[in-house]
């Protein structure tokens, strides 16, 4: 079994391979291109129509191309999604460009108008899946506001109902309780995901 990114120590990471992912948001900076998770993310996974996603026994969006286990729901050749190895909620999606670009004032025109027109997608598909009609939507840019990955990406993060900031001081904009991605609901998540993004291109005209 792949190693959780919560066990994963700095000696293994330095010992990565081309299919190994450094931990997405484990509060240590991760500035190194060579071992950009989100940069191997966009090398493993080619775009696919958000309208046509692939079938879920397709090799297109096979989990196991990388350690720990990625789950694509979106992935254009701007753009691209997945759930968050450190989650904060069930459907806690990481929305990034597919070009390295470590902050928003790297991103280009097109780059923003994508990343504006999935975000708008996302919020509506994530809210569907989950049956949660509350979110955050998070973006941190230099490490004094708290980005760990230096690579421009978005959380979009459910909150459950009845959850509040004051019945759970810091579990908002995108700090609080993380656990790792459950791998067994996550095959249907993702694949429930990529169904209703198809869905909301459609009825949202994107």
């Amino acid at each position: 079994m792949a190693d959780d990114q919560s066990t994963q120590t700095p000696a293994k990471l330095n010992n990565a391979t081309s299919t190994t992912l450094e931990p997405f948001d484990a509060w240590k900076p991760i500035t190194s291109d060579k071992y950009c998770p989100f940069c191997q993310v966009a090398t493993e996974y080619a775009p696919f129509p958000p309208e046509k996603p692939p079938a879920p026994t397709s090799d297109h969006p096979r989990p196991s191309k990388l350690s720990p286990r990625t789950y694509v729901v979106l992935s254009t050749p701007a753009v691209m999604a997945f759930l968050g190895a450190s989650t904060l909620a069930g459907g806690h999606l990481l929305l990034c460009t597919r070009a390295h670009r470590p902050q928003m004032d790297a991103v280009d025109a097109h780059e923003a108008a994508e990343l504006g027109r999935w975000l708008r997608v996302l919020s509506a598909a994530v809210a569907r899946t989950t049956g949660l009609l509350a979110w955050n939507i998070v973006q941190s840019n230099g490490a004094e506001a708290a980005q760990t990955a230096f690579h421009t990406h978005f959380h979009v993060i459910p909150k459950p109902k009845g959850a509040s900031a004051s019945a759970s001081p810091g579990s908002n904009f995108g700090r609080g309780y993380r656990l790792g991605l459950d791998h067994l609901t996550a095959p249907t998540l993702a694949q429930n995901l990529r169904r209703n993004i198809a869905k909301m291109v459609a009825e949202m005209g994107a």
